[in-house]
């Protein structure tokens, strides 16, 4: 932006060519950018210019303009707003860059995966429940059979061999 003179609107400045570059990435990540000047004027703005010549006034907008990077998360709205400076080459802040950018394909995304994981985990409990109930009447068997060979002995059965098959 600086080596454009975007800002200062300089003789030579480029406008064209940064102004393509901001829509483009500003529909690359579906959001909103806006160029603000050093006195809070909106120069730029990718949301159809819908603010043009308005003035910004905002605490991210400020700290910005003293030279700060900011950037806001709002997870209740699924936003993210995000704040720097411009800095020509003197070092002197001449404006601001506000990025906006939605969170909620993200948000989806999260919410999908917990959900798809939450499944799985609960197909793996019902899995492993099932396999200790199988496994667990395999082991009790033999000793069933003992039981019952040992209920027949003490009623008054007759006194043979003892049969139980065992695991193997």
């Amino acid at each position: 932006l600086n080596a454009s003179n975007y800002i200062t609107g300089a003789e030579g400045a480029d406008m064209s060519s940064v102004d393509s570059r901001l829509n483009q990435v500003a529909e690359i990540y579906s959001g909103r950018i806006i160029i603000v000047d050093s006195g809070c004027n909106i120069i730029k703005d990718t949301f159809n210019g819908l603010e043009e010549g308005m003035t910004l006034v905002s605490k991210e907008v400020i700290k910005g303009l003293k030279g700060t990077e900011n950037r806001y998360v709002d997870d209740k709205n699924y936003y993210l707003e995000y704040t720097t400076p411009v800095i020509n080459g003197n070092g002197d802040v001449t404006g601001a860059m506000v990025i906006n950018v939605s969170t909620q394909n993200i948000h989806s995304i999260v919410e999908s995966v917990q959900n798809v994981a939450m499944l799985l985990y609960l197909m793996a409990f019902i899995i492993i429940i099932l396999a200790a109930f199988f496994y667990s009447h395999n082991m009790v068997r033999p000793f069933q059979e003992v039981r019952k060979s040992l209920d027949q002995m003490t009623e008054g059965g007759h006194m043979e061999n003892l049969e139980v098959k065992s695991f193997s």
